[in-house]
């Protein structure tokens, strides 16, 4: 008796009763029997895993879903609908600053579309058992994967796999933040601060000049200052961790994991900028697309 086959992409090994075991089967303690047993305990355990699997997925969909749709909202009042209001505006200095105002939130909004595209897509590191044997000074065993990983990698209990220097999972890209796409989340609080406060001054200067009446832009005004300010917040944290070449984990992780990792800040701020940004100071704030897939073994 045989079995082979691949349940929930989990590969159940060939397991074979041999000939002098078969003369068991009848019999209640046989291993053929418990093992069949066993195997009903898997299938019922997979079908549980993929039913919660299927649920994370639809727990993870909706942050994004709201993320566009007040990325979408907000550039409908920012742009489409103050247009129209100022359009027989009669004094020609409001015109043309709000104008500009607005031509630079759309671009801004642009590359913040851009970034939070290539940081929710962006590759995942990989690695293969070669590359560990090679880098064994840098790497470390995962009790969870049952395998070995880089050494600033971590297991994401909601992703259920190692990130390589991974600083923590984020609802807000339906994944985890690691060296693959750090960049392009950095990147993406960059410009949701620069852009929610533009839309603060904005909506502001437009009700000072009579543009738009409070009613109007009151929820706006509040929306706006509250996000930027949040953002900024944790944008001023990632800076910090920018400069020092840390995650949020190691910030956050016990002085005895920080000691196995001795040349973190040693290198320069500026050359622990370049290490995520890239080492062309004119494309730091550009969400680029080159490939991040090769794994790294240093710090």
């Amino acid at each position: 008796l045989s079995l082979s086959g691949k349940i929930s992409g989990v590969e159940i090994l060939t397991w074979k009763c041999h000939s002098e075991a078969e003369t068991e089967i009848d019999h209640p303690d046989s291993s053929c029997v418990r093992t069949m047993f066993n195997i009903d305990l898997i299938v019922s355990g997979l079908s549980r895993v993929q039913g919660h699997t299927s649920a994370k997925k639809v727990i993870g969909f909706l942050p994004l879903c709201f993320a566009w749709l007040l990325m979408g909202f907000l550039y409908y009042k920012g742009s489409i609908l103050c247009h129209f209001n100022l359009l027989h505006h009669p004094n020609i200095t409001v015109k043309v600053s709000s104008y500009l105002v607005i031509i630079l939130g759309n671009i801004w909004c642009f590359f913040l579309s851009w970034s939070y595209l290539q940081c929710i897509f962006a590759k995942e590191l990989l690695w293969t058992e070669n590359d560990l044997i090679l880098h064994r000074a840098f790497s470390t065993y995962c009790r969870k994967c049952h395998q070995y990983r880089p050494l600033r990698a971590h297991h994401c209990s909601w992703c259920g796999r190692c990130i390589d220097k991974m600083d923590h999972h984020c609802p807000w890209i339906g994944g985890c933040v690691g060296r693959h796409n750090y960049k392009f989340f950095y990147l993406v609080l960059v410009y949701t601060v620069l852009l929610d406060f533009a839309a603060f001054v904005f909506f502001f200067i437009l009700f000072w000049t009579g543009v738009l009446r409070w009613g109007q832009v009151h929820s706006l005004i509040l929306l706006c200052g509250s996000v930027a300010f949040s953002v900024f917040i944790l944008l001023a944290f990632h800076t910090h961790l920018l400069l020092f070449n840390q995650t949020t984990i190691e910030f956050f992780s016990n002085p005895e994991f920080k000691t196995k990792l001795p040349t973190l800040s040693k290198r320069g701020m500026i050359r622990n900028i370049e290490n995520v940004l890239g080492e062309k100071k004119i494309f730091w704030l550009v969400p680029d697309v080159f490939d991040r897939s090769t794994p790294v073994f240093t710090v």
